[in-house]
């Protein structure tokens, strides 16, 4: 997100605990707080999508990121922290980031802060709720189809180099997956993938 102004944006971090999550499906709580975002933000202005793993775009430029930390205890997820950073009013940016906006640069008008993380907790209280329920697919479900470029082929690199593929599924661990034009199969995990 870069340098954040004073008063501007949000910038938020949750703890909870989670019911009963095993830590090999924990990639769902990625899934929940970004379609809560994604899904908030969608209440003001059509066009937004989650850039694998967690990013939310409008089209192709960034509007919020988030950073995921579990804690552990045993093979179960014990503790959940969920730090938010979403560009809200900020009509200027100084960072090397290369593609920020902001929500009033896309609705063209000044939003109330604290309305839009109504909106968005309200939604994370819903995906919150499934996730305790156990309606992993569900949540699944609906984040391949908020996904950025899912079933398009596009270019992409790895540390092989470049090539062109088409994003297929993301599993619960959040390794991503997609079929090059060769029709290989290729996985990655967080960082182990640029986007072209």
């Amino acid at each position: 997100m870069g340098v954040a102004q004073e008063g501007k944006n949000l910038l938020f971090s949750l703890a909870f605990r989670p019911l009963d999550l095993e830590a090999h499906s924990a990639f769902v709580l990625s899934e929940a707080m970004a379609l809560s975002v994604c899904e908030a933000l969608s209440t003001y202005a059509d066009g937004f999508c989650v850039k694998w793993p967690n990013d939310i775009y409008h089209g192709t430029r960034k509007v919020a990121g988030m950073l995921i930390e579990n804690d552990l205890m045993g093979r179960r997820v014990d503790r959940c922290v969920i730090g938010v950073g979403l560009n809200v009013n900020q009509c200027e940016f100084e960072s090397d980031a290369p593609n920020p906006v902001s929500l009033m640069q896309i609705t063209g008008r000044e939003m109330e802060r604290e309305e839009v993380l109504g909106r968005l907790m309200e939604r994370f209280e819903d995906y919150r709720s499934m996730v305790d329920r156990r309606l992993y697919a569900d949540i699944h479900r609906r984040y391949l189809s908020h996904l950025y470029r899912m079933g398009e082929e596009h270019a992409y690199a790895d540390a092989q180099g470049d090539f062109r593929a088409t994003i297929i599924d993301v599993e619960p661990t959040g390794n991503i997956i997609l079929r090059d034009t060769e029709g290989q199969t290729r996985r990655y995990a967080f960082k182990e993938i640029i986007y072209k």
